[in-house]
């Protein structure tokens, strides 16, 4: 059951094992309040549990700026955030986001794409891994 939450940037939907795609509507300048409230409408909608995000910056004339990209990757939400996928339209951003990304060794589990599908798989990757790893803490303890 997809579940759809609209904030004043993006549209967020619930497509089940724990991924919200956060679609972004166009001509949007993502600043850092933004990317708070976009945040918080996440964590509102699954009630603070863990989760994956698919972020899609497709849409015509979509920035998202560097404060709003650092709180995206702040320890505040990778507490909950498991991973974020961002969906993009440039090969050459994707190979340079990923490229700075590798570069300041984030602990982020961050990724930019070209496409959706793919996109999924990984967010799919990490929840499992996510999942295993958990089980396997648990399972000492």
């Amino acid at each position: 059951m997809s579940v759809t939450y609209k904030t004043k940037s993006a549209q967020l939907i619930y497509i089940g094992m724990g991924i919200i795609k956060v679609s972004i509507n166009e001509g949007v300048t993502i600043d850092q309040g933004l990317a708070i409230e976009n945040y918080l409408a996440v964590d509102k909608l699954l009630d603070g549990k863990k989760h994956a995000c698919i972020i899609d910056e497709r849409a015509d004339s979509v920035i998202e700026t560097s404060e709003a990209f650092e709180f995206n990757i702040s320890d505040k939400v990778k507490k909950t955030r498991i991973a974020s996928a961002y969906i993009i339209n440039s090969p050459l951003k994707k190979l340079v986001r990923n490229l700075k990304l590798r570069i300041s060794k984030s602990e982020s589990c961050v990724k930019f794409f070209t496409e959706e599908s793919k996109a999924m798989d990984w967010v799919k990757y990490k929840i499992i891994e996510e999942d295993l790893t958990n089980s396997g803490t648990n399972s000492m303890n």
